[in-house]
């Protein structure tokens, strides 16, 4: 089933500083929760659905069953506390509830630049599993997070920016509870379950007056609430296995955003007000039949959004073979999404049907041994319906971001993306992993008869490498962990300086398409930590330090009304982060 955005602070490193639909700055839901998570990059499983790009699937871990068991961790960040353990010595059943306070106020101490901002977050997250006969299993959880961003205008005498000149508050909250209850009633196995998630954002800035900035004052509001229920049952029949469900989602969004400006040319800001509320039905059915080393699967899925009736259908299929320590899948899948709530709420949009996409991959495995493995693939997306300005090829809601969409858009867009990726796995196995990965790609958009062009997204690589070593002694364990990011940069259109000084705020020139790639991004990390068993508790020291170079990462360009110039604007530097933590 789908949850809200389980994020703080969804604001965090956006162009505009307002708020996105599904980032943030950290995961509400603590590591020390979570179970297994699976990635699905395209071609999609036909249990999920209204998604293009991939779908992140996050279970939560059970607490002990066999006694209590707490951790304490305080770092420079802030504390995480946690407690885990069966509900009576007579039953399996269990419990586990995390709590977490972050502030960078240490950090900023220390010398970490957070363009001085004051920012803060709280959660409180919980799991109760309740096991039962023949592999039945019911599960409860629950999370909620509040997060802030607070900067105060400084004094004229210190503006050295844009920024400088405004007070902005930024608060959010999110929320989700819900249950999971598996069973197997005879001849088929049940699972269903049901939950009410939310999210509620509010962000203002308000400008100082002398002298008058060109935009005064903004306002964000956005007040996310959606309930998810499903239904699945799966058979197994002689050589095959059968799988049909229904996913039912009611989504209520209500969005209330505006710009205040001196130059009575306030239309030309992003102003949106409106309510997306409806139903989405997804049911799908799925067959998977095994023949000698072959497996084959065929499924289909219906989407039906009723805001404004909009439906899909989703055929997928594929077939996989295996060969010794070989699998080779061939698949295709159809998906659909529907747009997002500022998409709907600006004038003349809310009856854009679903971007549909049409996806094909192949994909090869090897496994070497017990521990080394390799994957890698070949894909190709087709996307269409993509919202357009009608007669022009400068404008594709393919690349938005977290900035607002025109009106009056039309389903005429096209787009693609395709490219070969690659990873090799060593598995923690004798107290040494690594995982080694990289990819080659394009991702490109048109508007009717125009030819295609790099999407803002098409940074045409990525590649990566992380490895882990611990070395054990008695009750003593010293670990050390490393991690490198280097991928091409995201891209930008020019930026059109006489529109942006005369309006106030950073204005593109769309005409050149997004022909300026950033410089390539590139990020290394380190752990290191020390490890102390003692009868009846556990202590941990550990270092982590973030971007250990101290890189200089673009995260966008824009022009600066105070500088009267275009300004290149970084990303987060070194952040080392200190912990101890105590397991008891």
């Amino acid at each position: 089933m789908d949850i809200i955005n389980p994020n703080h602070t969804a604001n965090a490193g956006t162009l505009s500083d307002k708020p996105t639909a599904n980032g943030g700055g950290v995961s509400v839901l603590s590591a020390q929760i979570l179970d297994r998570t699976d990635f699905y990059s395209g071609n999609l499983p036909t249990r999920y659905g209204n998604a293009l790009a991939g779908v992140m699937n996050m279970s939560l871990r059970p607490g002990s069953s066999e006694k209590i068991e707490y951790t304490a961790q305080a770092s420079l960040i802030g504390i995480d506390l946690a407690a885990e353990g069966p509900f009576s010595k007579k039953s399996e059943s269990s419990f586990l509830v995390n709590y977490r306070y972050s502030t960078v106020g240490l950090l900023s101490q220390v010398g970490v630049d957070f363009g001085d901002e004051a920012i803060g977050f709280q959660d409180l997250s919980f799991h109760l599993n309740f096991p039962g006969k023949s592999s039945a299993n019911l599960s409860v959880f629950g999370f909620g997070g509040l997060s802030k961003n607070e900067f105060d205008a400084k004094p004229e005498s210190e503006w050295e920016e844009e920024k400088d000149r405004y007070t902005i508050d930024y608060d959010g909250k999110v929320y989700g509870v819900g249950f999971v209850n598996q069973f197997k009633p005879g001849w088929l196995s049940l699972s269903l379950g049901a939950s009410l998630s939310g999210q509620e954002q509010n962000r203002t800035s308000q400008g100082t007056t002398v002298p008058y900035p060109a935009i005064y004052s903004e306002s964000y509001f956005s007040n996310r609430l959606l309930v998810s229920t499903f239904l699945k049952g799966v058979r197994k029949i002689k050589n095959g296995l059968l799988e049909a469900g229904v996913v039912a989602d009611y989504l209520d969004n209500e969005m209330d955003v505006s710009t205040v400006t001196p130059l009575y040319i306030d239309s030309f800001y992003p102003n949106a007000s409106g309510t997306v509320n409806g139903m989405l039905w997804q049911p799908y059915a799925n067959w998977t039949h095994y023949v000698g080393k072959l497996t084959l699967n065929a499924g289909m899925r219906y989407v039906n959004f009723g805001y404004n009736n909009t439906d899909a259908l989703e055929p997928r299929v594929s077939v996989s073979g295996n060969l010794d320590k070989n699998s080779i899948t061939l698949s295709y899948a159809a998906t659909s999404q529907w747009q997002q709530v500022q998409t709907y709420s600006t004038q003349g949009n809310n009856q854009l049907p679903f971007t549909k996409s049409n996806q094909f991959a192949l994909e090869w495995r090897r496994k070497f041994n017990t521990d080394i493995s390799i994957v890698s693939s070949i894909y190709y997306h087709e996307l269409n319906n993509v919202p357009i300005v009608s007669g022009s090829a400068n404008y594709s809601l393919i690349n938005q971001w977290e900035d607002f969409p025109r009106g009056n858009l039309v389903s005429e867009g096209k787009g693609k993306n395709y490219g070969i990726e690659a990873f090799v796995e060593k598995r923690f196995y004798e107290n040494l992993y690594f995982i080694v990965s990289g990819s080659a790609y394009k991702s490109q958009y048109q508007n009717g008869d125009a030819s295609y062009r790099d999407s803002r997204f098409s940074g045409d690589f990525t590649s990566s490498f992380l490895a882990g070593k611990e070395w054990k002694k008695t009750t003593k364990t010293f670990g050390i962990h490393a991690r490198v990011l280097y991928s091409g940069g995201l891209r930008q259109a020019p930026i059109d300086e006489f529109a942006s000084s005369l309006l106030g705020t950073t204005v593109y020139d769309l005409t050149q398409g997004y022909r300026i790639q950033l410089p390539n991004y590139f990020r290394s990390d380190l752990r290191v930590s020390w490890r102390k068993d003692k009868p009846g508790y556990t202590r941990t020291l550990s270092v982590d330090i973030q971007n250990l170079t101290n890189y200089q990462n673009v995260a966008f360009i824009y022009f600066d009304t105070f500088l009267q110039d275009t300004v290149s604007k970084y990303q987060l530097g070194i952040i080392p982060v200190i912990a101890y933590r105590v397991d008891f």
